[in-house]
């Protein structure tokens, strides 16, 4: 149902664009008066409210012999007519005579001279917007080449990840590990402790914001089979949001660490827990590098690359921890 400001709303035709606006103000803003003060984009305003009420007055009711023109063009007579009432003509032959036009109880008369200044108008309004166009246009291309960027020093910091990780794989398998054997649960006591801890439950991964996840891992980055990594993700955010599936959970931090620590706290391995972060990691870098996000929610974009940097801030502290605790028992 439309509101009462919108029913009591009455729009306005632009005298420069020659076009009815529903809110004329912001229009003159954005388009034809971009650079006018607040005190002419009033006066403008004023102006046109009050041609709009004298075409009301005048053409409201029209007498039948004031329609009777004797001129050899009847579009010259019409012109003629609809001008002195308060009408724009557009598309209007310079050739046509311009008559009087009331704009207020004191305009009595449009002279020549205003035809010109209305024309120059225009013209510098069109002028405007091709050079705002212009302007529009180099910041795409600004905003490309920040994004190109941004890219580019992300594959750098992925390539540096894998070096790093492929360093943690290389060692003993006695070295990765900081707890003992003794202590690890057989892979049946931690599934039911998983299970028993809720960690098992998931969102829909047919769910759009998964399926397109998928889809870019296996169309863009070729990776042939990406169901775990897409399960992970979907466990994560059902713990951060049982209701539904979204980003918001990069708002809070403080639940990703109560995610990572109930994940220790069941008997999970540092591997696994790498795992989930890793995971967790694609889909950020995925979110910020391979979507409009930055263009559709500038926010949530920040928002998401700090949590990114925070989780890969945390994945360095906890390798560092593994590392010292490895060193303590050499």
């Amino acid at each position: 149902m439309a509101s009462k400001w919108n029913q009591s709303r009455c729009a306005v035709a632009c005298k420069f664009c020659l076009k009815v606006q529903d809110t004329l103000p912001v229009h003159l803003k954005r388009t034809c008066r971009r650079f006018a003060t607040a005190e002419e984009i009033d006066s403008l305003v004023k102006e046109g409210r009050e041609r709009m009420r004298t075409i009301l007055r005048k053409l409201s009711v029209v007498k039948f012999e004031d329609l009777q023109f004797n001129t050899a063009d009847p579009r010259e007579f019409f012109t003629r007519f609809l001008e002195e009432r308060g009408c724009y003509i557009q598309g209007k032959p310079l050739y046509f005579g311009t008559s009087t036009m009331l704009t207020t109880e004191n305009e009595i008369e449009r002279t020549t001279d205003n035809d010109e200044e209305v024309d120059e108008d225009i013209r510098g309004a069109l002028k405007r917007k091709r050079k705002d166009g212009e302007d529009e246009e180099r910041d795409r291309e600004r905003e490309h080449s920040k994004k190109e960027q941004r890219e580019r020093e992300q594959q750098e910091r992925e390539r540096r990840e894998r070096e790093e990780e492929n360093e943690q794989e290389n060692r003993p398998r006695y070295r990765i590990l900081a707890c003992s054997s003794s202590n690890i649960l057989d892979d049946v006591d931690l599934r039911r402790r998983m299970e028993e801890s809720g960690l098992y439950k998931k969102h829909p991964v047919e769910s759009r914001i998964f399926d397109d996840f998928r889809r870019f891992l296996t169309e863009n980055l070729q990776v042939p089979n990406c169901k775990q990594e897409v399960s992970n993700v979907s466990r994560f955010m059902y713990f951060m949001d049982p209701k539904e599936p979204s980003l918001n959970f990069v708002r809070n931090i403080e639940k990703r660490n109560q995610f990572i620590a109930k994940l220790f706290s069941v008997g999970n391995t540092h591997s696994t827990v790498f795992s989930y972060l890793k995971s967790l990691k694609k889909f950020m870098r995925y979110q910020i590098f391979s979507t409009d996000l930055v263009y559709n929610n500038p926010k949530l974009y920040q928002d998401c690359e700090r949590f990114h940097r925070a989780t890969g801030e945390y994945k360095k502290d906890l390798k560092k921890s593994i590392s010292r605790n490895i060193a303590r028992k050499m």
